[in-house]
């Protein structure tokens, strides 16, 4: 299943610039899901994250994890929290002009656990477990 901006913020309840998610390319509920979320040097973040090094905060990036994880429970958790972050590790920083892309897969549908990483340029910019409740 693939889905563009519009059914993603229909999805989550968010609108921008808090919808931080441009396309869904590949989705199987409760399994896996790859999203992208491309990084303009206009969000409205980077004004002051830092105004000579423009760097995507990483609870951003986290934030548009927990919105993939969001889309890849909405059949079976509509009402998903996050609930942990854990092992999350931060490995190169996301510029303008990025284009993020998340892999999201259930590691424990029960327990609403998921492994969820960002890459940018086919590197890991991003990985952690995020459980929900």
């Amino acid at each position: 299943m693939k889905l563009n901006a519009v059914e993603i913020q229909q999805i989550i309840g968010y609108h921008p610039p808090l919808c931080l998610l441009d396309r869904v390319i590949s989705l199987e509920l409760d399994d896996f899901l790859i999203a992208t979320a491309s990084i303009s040097i206009n969000e409205p973040f980077f004004k002051g994250h830092f105004p000579d090094n423009p760097v995507m905060p990483g609870v951003l990036i986290v934030e548009s994890m927990v919105q993939g994880a969001q889309i890849l429970f909405k059949n079976k958790f509509p009402k998903l929290q996050l609930k942990k972050i854990k092992k999350a590790r931060f490995k190169k920083m996301v510029k303008p002009g990025d284009e993020l892309v998340m892999k999201l897969k259930v590691l424990d549908l029960d327990n609403k656990i998921c492994d969820a990483k960002v890459y940018v340029n086919d590197e890991v910019a991003c990985s952690s477990e995020l459980v929900f409740s």
